[in-house]
């Protein structure tokens, strides 16, 4: 059985006082045998109890004090639990007023929290160098670079990369732009969503290539729960239909190849 430290420091005063108690009953009868050698009757008995009435005393005190202590603690331990219940409690109202306001705005309240995580997926292609004569952007061949996310997702940066199949640089010393040509391939067109299932879409961007050399294009995607009103991919199309030309140069009797390729990584999951 295990006391408290309180119950235990009034134990040791409690046995303290006793033993003072008894040590001063001891002296104060050897003291009074020398001098009164026919003791009156009933002294001694009356000193006993007095002795044992002081000892009932002393742990009877004792332990209402040690039982105090203990009331004292546990009101102490009770006002921090109060404390502590109505913090949590403004806590959760503040959390409902966000919750409210977020859906006043037109966002659902499950993407509070979801909002500020992103995700990248990417897509790497190789295109082949050109064979034969027709080694010109009318007669280019076109690949697909896609990159799979949840459908509820929203696409906030699109970023573009192109280098030499054999060039050891780094991929952030190779990046694109749409329409920019990279020394015989570009990125084309706009990106567009294409349903795969109920709970997953995939966005692809075009790659046309008519180089003599054969080069890797690499598209990464960040997506995220509720983008912005004006998303990556709105900007991305934006940017990509002002810079392509009016007319375009491919003919119908164009024998170029359409290979949709998408060699996806997911590097995180939503």
């Amino acid at each position: 059985m295990q006391f408290s430290e309180t119950l235990v420091a009034a134990m040791i005063g409690a046995v303290a006082t006793m033993s003072t108690a008894l040590f001063q009953l001891y002296s104060a009868l050897r003291s009074r045998g020398k001098f009164d050698v026919k003791p009156k009757k009933g002294m001694t008995l009356r000193s006993i109890v007095s002795v044992i009435a002081l000892m009932i005393a002393s742990g009877a005190g004792g332990y209402v004090y040690a039982e105090l202590r203990q009331q004292s603690a546990a009101e102490d331990l009770h006002s921090m639990r109060d404390e502590l219940n109505a913090k949590l409690q403004v806590l959760a109202t503040t959390t409902e007023r966000l919750a409210a306001h977020e859906i006043g705005l037109g966002r659902p309240a499950s993407a509070i929290s979801a909002a500020a995580e992103t995700s990248n997926v990417e897509s790497i292609v190789y295109a082949p160098a050109c064979q034969g004569g027709a080694c010109t952007e009318s007669g280019a061949q076109h690949l697909t670079l896609c990159g799979a996310m949840p459908t509820a997702m929203q696409v906030r940066k699109v970023e573009l990369f192109a280098k030499a199949a054999g060039a050891q640089t780094a991929w952030e010393q190779a990046a694109a732009n749409f329409e920019q040509d990279i020394g015989g391939g570009k990125f084309t067109g706009v990106p567009a969503e294409h349903a795969q299932d109920e709970s997953h879409k995939a966005v692809c961007i075009d790659f046309m290539h008519w180089s003599t050399e054969p080069h890797l294009a690499r598209v990464v995607l960040q997506y995220g729960a509720n983008a912005p009103k004006e998303s990556a991919l709105s900007e991305q199309s934006a940017q990509a239909v002002a810079a392509a030309p009016a007319s375009s140069p491919t003919g119908s009797g164009s024998s170029a190849a359409s290979a949709h390729i998408a060699s996806m990584t997911q590097s995180a999951s939503p």
